[in-house]
């Protein structure tokens, strides 16, 4: 292997591994509204206020001073009429919802 080849590849191992340190780019943090709008507004509306009957406002004191453990718990298992969402979305896409919450408020 000559120099050249080498000195790319480890630029592109250097690249990779900063890329997987940084944090998340922008347009990552739409991702959470994005989630949001599909999986949660149709009962908790687009504000997050309620909007089926039984469904609680997610900016209610209660709802929003909850520890992110919590919210991941309910989301993950599910309580009374809403279903569970453990293997619909993976840790990170409830952490982007979670993230996506606490900007409704």
């Amino acid at each position: 292997m000559n120099m050249f080849k080498l000195n790319r590849i480890a630029g592109t191992a250097g690249l990779v591994c900063m890329m997987a340190l940084s944090p998340l780019p922008a347009f990552a943090a739409g991702n959470g509204q994005q989630l949001y709008l599909r999986h949660c507004a149709g009962c908790h509306g687009e504000s997050g206020l309620g909007q089926m009957k039984g469904a609680p406002s997610l900016v209610s004191f209660d709802v929003f001073n909850r520890q992110d453990a919590a919210l991941i718990d309910v989301i993950r298992s599910g309580r009374s009429m809403m279903p569970s969402f453990l293997g619909i979305l993976n840790d990170r896409e409830i952490r982007d919802v979670i993230n996506h919450l606490r900007t409704l408020r």
